[in-house]
């Protein structure tokens, strides 16, 4: 009789175990996002997927889910620019200022082959830190912006 709560809480425990993502702090994994692990879809893959969520997310003004999203995404492809750049993009909408930078630094060095990528990066420093109050150091990123995009 007095165990009943005892087996309450290890259902309750085990019910949770898989609901949220390997990485911690990521938030939990969507039902097309487990079907894809099952499936043995490429990282390549399911980060688009999780991208184009985050793109859903933006569009219903639901940025925070889209942040995870594009959190999620980085960890399946964590040398593609792009993912940073959307991140980016993400937390510059939210007001993050720092992380926006960090998140647009990332993207310029991994973007070596596209200057077209890394002047937005550093468009995106230039907004950040303007908003930031850094007028200086926003001119800076500006003018780093505008020799890749000459």
């Amino acid at each position: 009789m007095e165990c009943w709560w005892l087996l309450a809480v290890i259902v309750l425990l085990l019910a949770g175990c898989g609901t949220t993502s390997p990485w911690k702090g990521v938030g939990l994994v969507s039902a097309f996002e487990t079907q894809m692990l099952n499936q043995g879809v490429e990282d390549k893959t399911i980060s688009s997927r999780l991208l184009l969520e985050a793109d859903k997310a933006t569009v219903a003004g639901n940025t925070h889910l889209a942040i995870d999203y594009a959190e999620r995404a980085k960890h399946y492809t964590p040398t593609n620019a792009m993912v940073w750049y959307q991140l980016a993009q993400l937390y510059l909408q939210q007001e993050r200022y720092k992380e926006a930078e960090a998140s647009a630094l990332r993207t310029i060095s991994l973007s070596k082959n596209s200057t077209r990528l890394q002047a937005k990066g550093w468009r995106l420093i230039e907004q950040s830190r303007l908003l930031l109050g850094g007028e200086s150091h926003s001119r800076y990123a500006g003018h780093r912006a505008a020799k890749l995009e000459r």
